[in-house]
């Protein structure tokens, strides 16, 4: 199991990046895909950016930005999500797949 899945597993979304070009490797791996060098681990900055917003049943969901790179799906809490609007991740877990839920900031 990968770092980034037992972070998940924990309830933490980190990042990957390089600790010798301070590239951010998405989708996360041990090694830079710029450089090769290796990446170490560290939280996600925040907040988001909704880039994309959906609900079907009563349930909204949303494609977050996170630090200009970084693309996730998640659910998110707020009554009525658009595009541009900020968010945080409130939940991450790894069940099988990774899960988030975002609240709006």
């Amino acid at each position: 199991m990968s770092a980034f899945e037992t972070e998940l597993k924990r309830g933490r979304f980190v990042v990957c990046q390089c600790t010798n070009c301070d590239k951010i490797t998405w989708p996360p791996n041990d090694f830079c895909s710029s450089c090769f060098g290796s990446n170490s681990w560290r939280d996600v900055q925040s907040p988001g950016i909704i880039i994309e917003c959906s609900g079907k049943d009563g349930n909204k969901f949303c494609i977050a930005e996170f630090e200009g790179i970084i693309r996730i799906m998640g659910a998110v809490s707020s009554p009525d999500p658009k595009p541009g609007q900020k968010v945080r991740i409130a939940k991450c877990s790894f069940d099988k797949e990774p899960r988030f839920t975002f609240s709006a900031d």
